[in-house]
Formats: C-alpha cells, sequence, structure tokens
C-alpha cells in the first residue's frame, strides 16, 4: 500500500510542478502585460496615421507613416516620420514591443536618420490582439524611460503577404507618396468645405430675398428689424466667401507643393 501510495505521489509531483509553472508564467505575462497596456482596450487609443503625436520636452513629433504585416514573415515593419525642431542631433532611439498577451517581442531599427524610422517586429504570433510599440531616446529604457508609445491592431495594421527588403530610397520614396496623399486628402476636404459654404450661401440669399420681398406690407419698425436682419445675413455670406477665397488659397499652396514632391519622386526613383 506505501508502494503504492509512493508512485502516485511521484506521479502527482511533476504534474504539480507543471501546473506551478505554468502559472507563474501566466501571471509573470499577465503582470508584465498590464505594465505596456491599461486594464481595457478602451483606455488606450490606437494609432492614427498622419497624425501628429507630440513630444513637447523634447520638441519632437512623430507620425505613424505605415505599418506593415506579414504572416508569412511573422513579421511587422512600421515607418515613421519625425521633426525634431530641438536640433540636438540625436537621430536614433531604444525600442520595445510587445503582444497583449503573448509578451514581449524582439524589435530593432531597420533605417533611422533625421526624418524617417523604421522598425521591424519579429515573431509575430500567428493569433495577435494588440501591438504596443513603446520610444525611448538613445541609451534609455524603452521600457521605463519611455517618452512615447503607439498601438496597433487590426484596424490600423495593413496585412500585406511579403515584406521586402527596402533601400533608403524606397523608405523616402514612401515618405513622399504619403506626404502627397497628405495634400490631396487636404485638398478634397477644403473641396467639400468650399461646397458646404457655397450651399449656405444659396440658402442665406433665398432667405435674404424672401424678407425683402415682403418688405412693402411692414411697419416702419419691421422694415428696420428686416433691414437689420438682411445686413446680418450679408456679413454672413461675406464671412463664407472670405473663407471659400481661403480654402482656394490653401489648395493652390497645396497642389504647388504636390507638383514639386512629385519632382521630388523622381529624384529617388
Amino acid at each position: 500500500m506505501g508502494y503504492k501510495n509512493y508512485k502516485l505521489k511521484k506521479k502527482i509531483n511533476p504534474i504539480l510542478s507543471f501546473a506551478v509553472i505554468a502559472v507563474a508564467i501566466f501571471y509573470i505575462v499577465a503582470i508584465s502585460s498590464g505594465m505596456w497596456f491599461p486594464r481595457k482596450s478602451g483606455e488606450y487609443e490606437i494609432a492614427k496615421y498622419n497624425t501628429k503625436y507630440e513630444v513637447n520636452d523634447l520638441k519632437r513629433s512623430f507620425y505613424l507613416i505605415d505599418w506593415e504585416y506579414s504572416k508569412e514573415q511573422k513579421m511587422m515593419e512600421i515607418q515613421f516620420k519625425v521633426i525634431n525642431k530641438n536640433f540636438d542631433g540625436i537621430e536614433n532611439y531604444s525600442w520595445s514591443a510587445v503582444e497583449r498577451f503573448k509578451g514581449k517581442l524582439p524589435i530593432k531599427p531597420v533605417y533611422e536618420d533625421e526624418n524617417i524610422l523604421v522598425v521591424q517586429i519579429k515573431d509575430i504570433p500567428n493569433k495577435w490582439s494588440t501591438i504596443s510599440v513603446r520610444i525611448a531616446l538613445a541609451g534609455k529604457n524603452p521600457e521605463t524611460e519611455i517618452f512615447l508609445k503607439f498601438y496597433g491592431d487590426n484596424t490600423n495594421i495593413k496585412t500585406v503577404e511579403h515584406i521586402p527588403q527596402r533601400s533608403q530610397n524606397d523608405y523616402y520614396i514612401k515618405d513622399t507618396q504619403n506626404d502627397i496623399k497628405t495634400y490631396e486628402v487636404s485638398i478634397s476636404e477644403n473641396n467639400k468645405n468650399i461646397k458646404m459654404l457655397e450651399k449656405e450661401i444659396k440658402e442665406i440669399n433665398k432667405s435674404s430675398s424672401e424678407l425683402v420681398a415682403d418688405m412693402e406690407f411692414l411697419t416702419e419698425k419691421e422694415a428696420e428689424e428686416v433691414q437689420a436682419e438682411v445686413e446680418r445675413f450679408n456679413s454672413l455670406i461675406q464671412s463664407d466667401l472670405q473663407e471659400i477665397e481661403d480654402y482656394k488659397k490653401e489648395n493652390e499652396e497645396y497642389n504647388q507643393r504636390i507638383e514639386n514632391l512629385k519632382e521630388k519622386l523622381k529624384t529617388y526613383q
């Protein structure tokens, strides 16, 4: 009987040991994940493309240009634009990355200069939820001395079949094409605003005409009130016309910048 109990304990002990280790690993990953991610997914913002992320202390602005994922390569590549107004000559940074439930992932810069940063994250699990990327100055700890963090999921990370090995020119082409696209989007938005303002002017003119048409049937006091309203309408129209003019001038500037960028593209190709 004692021998049987001994054999049973011998079988159970490894199972218990494995269970304890598994639970310990789970809690380590969970605690680590809690350091990287807020408790609730709604408490952190998924990074947006071409949006300024400003770091006032360092006088730097970061823009997410591209975030690609290749399942075949188990890899992600992220490209940022950097505007450094500090003139400190720092072009290198420390990086760290983690998947929300799987833990830390290897990340390394593949291209860095004054305005463009490109990093690659390797060993991406087949099933992943949210990726957190954190940036620190070169030589600083990218887990505790961070100055900026970006979150990505399937809403902003683009799935591609293959991420090619790119040259410096390739990254500059992508950056320049992105600038062109950004200006084109701004022009499109301006044109929408122009149409809205033109529609508003049309409606104001209509209302103004209706008021004036009935003036002969009004008392002197009522006519004065109508005249004041008509003048207010005219002021609104002038304001709208000025806005339209401003949008058109802005579009002219953007179109000129687009032409210049297209010429710049030719130097990379």
